[in-house]
């Protein structure tokens, strides 16, 4: 099982009572380069976003395509989220800590 060790990001902004959808469109329409965690009284995840794409996600026990497929099926939710910034180099890092330890160059 992979976790998400990211690194430390800038905090960017906390958005409470959000529907989900909306969220995600207002990150893809600014861009948005960094990490969102996201809450809801059903679940907790988390995604990093680059250019405001999500590139991986965390959901329970879930990761990847099938963490993502299940945040989406949440689109109508509100949610509260607190995003933070990170960098190209950041995001970087975050991909190969993410990637599986026999995928990591040494």
């Amino acid at each position: 099982m992979h976790t998400m060790e990211l690194p430390r990001g800038s905090f960017h902004s906390m958005h409470k009572e959000i529907r989900l959808h909306n969220l995600l469109q207002e990150l893809k329409r600014i861009r948005f380069t960094g990490h969102i965690a996201i809450s809801s009284t059903n679940a907790e995840s988390a995604i990093v976003v680059r250019d405001g794409l999500c590139i991986l996600a965390k959901a329970g026990n879930r990761t990847g395509t099938k963490a993502w497929d299940e945040i989406t099926t949440r689109d109508d939710e509100q949610v509260s989220a607190v995003l933070s910034e990170l960098t190209d180099t950041q995001v970087g890092l975050a991909l190969d800590r993410f990637r599986a330890p026999e995928q990591r160059a040494e």
